[in-house]
């Protein structure tokens, strides 16, 4: 073999086997050397080797495929596009937060670095909750029976699996069930508070249920009211919640994640939000990659920080082992503004699971610590049920509640874009001893283990009370060349923990057992075109065992405004479990100058740089004080309740000087209810009227005005306050509401869970709206003029069921507005449905009506059946499908029948029909009354004579029947109608009418009228005529021959 043959051979040895160690970066992770530092760790180690990526914790994917998360500068739809036209599908984007969420083949990725004004690429990962009472270990009795803090007017998301609402505990505020105040947090319309970021849909579309039970848990350590005993009463039970799943059956990925901040940012006014708690955390941690607080959903809780939500956060439970590693924070506990929370036992011992710091960035982390081993603690799906967790999942909650009960003592600090003072109280005030940790290693507070301590509550609440006890008192007139001393104060709390100083140190400045002071600051500004002041006096007003400096800044002028600094500095050491007030004071004289001014003088008052209340006095010289008075108050004399009354006052201005300004506060039998200030100038002998209005309330009342807070101050406050009586008379509403089901429709195929909608109105207002399935009680729907309410079918049998709304305006109950369903769960006994009828809908008291079930269906087989009469009785369940029975008394009677089949399941709602049953009615006999012929009238016998009944009645409208009849040609007529006629014999006839009607009852009216022979008679019968003239003939021949025998 030749030289150069084994040169080349060797060439091409060294060349495969070296070759691999001096590729590039970008040969070997595919992904350009340029856009590397955009990229995630996590992510290109799988984009390296796709195997690792169960291992690594990443979300599900079809194969090939990887779903990224990328944050650009500003979020456009050309961002979209440009992930589309690369052959991705996008799943999600949050333009809040500048991040879209997409699925893309794996092999896509280097060139999806080159997105535009791309800031950070990362893959989609799966994130997971972070898994007695324990509350009072962080000073919970006395903040509740000291201080009367206990959440009220607060509101906390937490952000998890869910919440269990129907539990003892979460179901509502005061643990009685007749009043209706429920945990759940509800907007202005009614609406519960609960969203469900996997399916994207929010109540009434996604009811309040817990898909877990972890969300549940954390929600009773935050808030829960422990039930009627309150023994495991979580940290804020009078807060509200509000329900919102982040992992969807135990895990979620980070677009679900995304989603849930997004819509908590979003409904933070509607619900009233103060708080948000996360107890989850991210998978396996790349230390030094992976938290650095760059991921999308660590920068959304940044967004949401900045939105005014206090953001509190689980670290983590460690993930290299049992014990946590340093560096091992997940994310989004490596978020730069959230709060952090790890876990500590009873004692403020680290749990060996909770995850320290610092983040990949070099932060410190946690933020604090709070109880999380061993925690009792509400049991979803248990109605009553309560069971003990571990974890930092359960101290996140601890903390949660805590920040809930420090904004109701001061909702102002509230976090801002620039500040977070819970965050900083917290730091100030925790208990930054240091135990003996082996696993730990630390010496000093704050560290990466314990962050700033255990969370303390009374040292807390009470610094963000001492930012909100301010005071600032003073005159408001000054004489013109003359001076005033104003006296600007606030209250001081130090406890044994607060002796760190401003954010209570750091991890360079603090060595346990040193003491560094906190500094109280008092500004005041005021004009510059006054006199420079020049006389002051610092009282630091410490209190016991408390040390105090104070000192007092040259005086200097700043933007046309004279500036006066005060500095109080404290230290000392306060016994464990107490704390002590100190009430540092700042008194100065300010000088009027020679002509009249009203000028504003702002006081601001600061604890290490945290900004509390601000004071204003608007200020003026003068040389003449004025002297207001109120002449007269005009208001209506007829006044019903609930009506919004307007009232003029008319203020009049008696003294010799000007009033520049004035606040008039307007009382109801001694309580505040409205306050305006006026700042128009009310010169001397000039009056000016004042309108305000007032919500009446029935009953006698003492309204009462105050004139206060006059500028330049008034010449004589003993004639600055007015008082008159009110008769308020009650309204009496007489228009009932309306209700209406919308949805499902009539005779509906439903099944499962069952949202039933509906709308209701009212002339005056709704108070609620109430809806039941028969035959259960009324419950209370969501909502008012559009409301809601949800039946979970699937806890019933199949069958027809009935469901009923009504509303109710605080006077009447609308009409029931009710709707019939078919409920067809698979796999489910269907109820028998009830089939009434009778053979009468009306009867008498005492008539027989028979009742039957016949027509009652199953989908086995009707066995038993019950009739429910309606009048106080009802039949046993009895196997005979009909009834015969009779009504004792008269009125409208709903009967009903309900049924049951052969496997012991009765119908739903019962089938009912009305029956109006009567008293048998008196009878009254009709009235006989002959209109023609008239007594005495005559008529031939060869004459047809009508014959009126006319004037005849009945006066119980039955059917009435005539018969005539004559005494010499017995019954002449029997008819129906009034009118008849008939021939009569020649001679006198007593006719008589009877009227009968229905009933047989009868009357009579008789007259009297003659008949003779017509004249057509004598020449009708020759025969006739003969024979009478042979018997008078005989007659006369007889009369004589006796007459001749006598003589």
């Amino acid at each position: 073999m030749s030289n150069l043959q084994v040169y080349l051979i060797s060439a091409i040895f060294f060349v495969m086997v070296f070759s691999p160690l001096v590729q590039t970066s970008e040969e070997s992770y595919g992904i350009p050397s340029e856009n590397i530092h955009l990229v995630d760790k996590r992510l290109q180690l799988v984009y390296s080797d796709p195997s690792r990526a169960v291992e690594l914790g990443l979300s599900p994917a079809p194969e090939g495929k990887i779903n990224l998360v990328a944050q650009v500068v500003n979020l456009l739809p050309s961002h979209e596009l440009f992930i589309e036209e690369s052959g991705g599908e996008v799943t999600s984007s949050f333009e809040r937060f500048n991040a879209i969420c997409f699925t893309i083949d794996i092999g896509k990725v280097p060139a999806i670095t080159y997105l535009p004004d791309l800031t950070w690429l990362e893959a989609g990962v799966l994130f997971y909750p972070t898994l007695d009472n324990s509350v009072d270990s962080i000073g919970t009795s006395e903040i509740w029976d000291d201080f009367g803090f206990r959440g009220e007017d607060t509101t906390i998301a937490i952000l998890d699996t869910g919440v269990d609402f129907d539990h003892e505990s979460l179901d509502d505020l005061d643990d009685i069930s007749s009043t209706y105040d429920p945990k759940i947090a509800i907007d202005s319309n009614g609406m519960l508070g609960f969203y469900n970021a996997n399916t994207d849909q929010e109540y009434p579309d996604e009811q309040p249920h817990d898909s877990g039970s972890h969300g549940t848990h954390c929600a009773g350590i935050a808030a829960g009211t422990g039930g009627s005993s309150g023994q495991y009463a979580g940290v804020a039970p009078q807060a509200n919640l509000v329900g919102v799943i982040a992992l969807d059956g135990g895990s979620g990925d980070e677009g679900d994640l995304l989603r849930s901040v997004d819509w908590t940012i979003q409904n933070k006014d509607r619900f009233s939000i103060d708080v948000m708690s996360l107890s989850l955390g991210g998978p396996v941690v790349i230390p030094g990659a992976t938290n650095t607080g760059s991921s999308s959903i660590s920068q959304a809780l940044d967004v949401a920080v900045e939105a005014g939500i206090v953001t509190v956060v689980a670290i983590g439970n460690g993930n290299l082992g049992l014990a946590a590693h340093p560096a091992s924070v997940s994310y989004p506990g490596d978020s730069v503004k959230a709060i952090t929370v790890g876990s500590v036992n009873d004692d403020h011992s680290r749990e060996i699971y909770s995850s320290r710091g610092p983040t990949g960035d070099g932060r410190l982390k946690p933020d604090v610590m709070a109880p999380g081993g061993a925690i009792m603690s509400v049991q979803a799906g248990s109605g009553d049920g309560y069971v003990s967790y571990s974890g930092t999942s359960m101290a996140t909650p601890h903390v949660a509640g805590v920040a809930a009960l420090m904004l109701q003592a001061n909702p102002n600090i509230s976090p801002t874009s620039s500040t977070d003072y819970v965050k900083q109280i917290l730091r100030e005030t925790s208990d930054h001893k240091v135990p003996l940790d082996v696993d730990c290693g630390e010496l000093f507070t704050p560290n990466n283990c314990y962050g700033w301590g255990t969370v303390d509550l009374i040292g807390a609440v009470s610094r963000s009370m001492n930012l909100k006890d301010v005071d600032l008192t003073g005159n408001t007139g000054i004489q013109s060349e003359t001076s005033e001393t104003f006296e600007a104060s606030m209250t001081y709390t130090k406890t044994e923990y607060t002796n760190r100083g401003k954010d209570g140190g750091t991890i360079n400045n603090f060595i346990q057992g040193s003491d560094l002071p906190d500094n109280v600051k008092i500004v005041a500004t005021y004009s510059s075109d006054w006199p420079k002041p020049n006389t002051f006096l610092l009282n630091s007003g410490e209190g016991s065992g408390i040390n105090a400096e104070n000192s007092m800044s040259s005086v200097y002028e700043q933007n046309g405004k004279w500036i006066l600094e005060a500095n109080f500095n404290f230290t000392g050491s306060v016994p464990a479990g107490s704390s002590v007030d100190s009430f540092p004071s700042f008194q100065f004289d300010i000088t009027a100058p020679d002509f009249n001014e009203a000028i504003p003088l702002t006081v601001f008052y600061s604890i290490n740089d945290m900004f509390g209340e601000t004071k204003n006095f608007t200020i003026a010289s003068f040389t003449d004080l004025p002297d207001l008075f109120i002449e007269e108050v005009v208001i209506s004399e007829n006044i019903l309740e609930d009506q919004t009354i307007p009232f003029t006052a008319r203020i009049v201005n008696q003294g010799p000087g000007p009033a520049r300004e004035y606040q008039l506060n307007f009382y109801n039998d001694g309580e505040l209810f409205e306050s305006l200030m006026i700042e128009d100038r009310l010169n001397s002998n000039e009056a000016f009227n004042v309108q305000a209005e007032w919500i009446a309330v029935k009953g006698n009342h003492e309204l009462s005005i105050e004139i206060i807070s006059v500028v330049p101050q008034d010449q004589d406050e003993s004639n600055n306050y007015f008082t008159f009586d009110v008769s308020v008379s009650e309204f009496v509403d007489m228009q009932p509401p309306l209700v209406f089901i919308t949805e499902p429709d009539q005779n509906e195929i439903v099944s499962e869970v069952v949202v039933v909608k509906g709308s209701a109105s009212d002339n005056v207002n709704l108070e609620y709206v109430e809806v039941r399935l028969l035959p259960n009680d009324w419950e209370r729907a969501n909502g008012f003029e559009n409301w809601f309410w949800s039946w979970n079918s699937s806890n019933d049998l199949n069958g027809r069921y009935t469901v009923q709304a009504r509303s109710y305006d605080g006077y009447n109950y609308s009409s029931i507005f009710s709707i019939d369903v078919e409920v067809t769960n698979e796999g489910s006994n269907r109820r028998p449905t009830a089939s009434l009828s009778s053979n009468l809908n009306e009867v008498y008291v005492g008539e027989n009506i028979i009742f039957s079930g016949n027509g009652s269906t199953d989908d086995s087989q009707v066995t038993k059946y019950q009739f429910n009469f309606g009048d106080g009785r009802q039949t046993d369940w009895k196997e005979t499908s009909w009834v015969e029975y009779y009504f004792e008394e008269s009125g409208q009677f709903e009967v009903i029948l309900n049924v049951e089949d052969d496997e012991g399941a009765r119908s739903s709602a019962g089938d009912s029909i009305i029956v109006e049953v009567k008293d048998e009615p008196v009878n009254n006999p009709p009235v006989a009354q002959i209109f023609s012929p008239k007594s005495g009238d005559e008529f031939r016998n060869d004459e047809l004579i009508q014959f009126s009944a006319q004037g005849s009645s009945d006066s119980d409208g039955d059917s009435i029947n005539f018969i005539w009849y004559s005494s010499l040609d017995g019954e002449i007529l029997r008819t129906s109608a009034f009118m008849g006629e008939a021939i009569l014999s020649q001679g006198t006839h007593i006719i008589t009418l009877r009227v009968t009607d229905s009933q047989a009852e009868y009357s009579e009216q008789s007259i009297q009228i003659s008949v003779s022979l017509s004249v057509e008679s004598f020449d009708s019968d020759d025969s006739t005529l003969s024979s009478l003239s042979f018997l008078v003939t005989t007659l006369l021949v007889v009369s004589i021959s006796q007459i001749k025998r006598k003589y």
